[in-house]
């Protein structure tokens, strides 16, 4: 079996934050599918998606959408994420 390198992309470097799900087999051509989640900033449910499209021929994009407090004051789809860090 092939192994497949997902390309990946930041916010600083590419003003989004997401992994891009290459095919080995690309039997959509020229066709993607974007995967995201909610408000809850959980990436990995989109990756597992995509990963799951891929696995089928499909090339994905899982794109990170929402609140993260891993992304604080960085730039997500135009909006400024703040994120309350609790001090105890």
């Amino acid at each position: 079996m092939f192994e497949v390198k997902n390309n990946t992309y930041r916010v600083k470097t590419d003003g989004f934050h997401g992994e891009l799900f290459l095919p080995v087999e690309d039997k959509y051509s020229g066709k993607a599918l974007i995967c995201f989640g909610g408000s809850d900033g959980k990436f990995e449910l989109s990756r597992m998606l995509a990963s799951v499209f891929q696995s089928h021929g499909l090339t994905t994009l899982a794109l990170a959408y929402g609140i993260s407090c891993r992304l604080a004051g960085e730039y997500i789809m135009g909006w400024t994420i703040s994120c309350k860090i609790n001090r105890e």
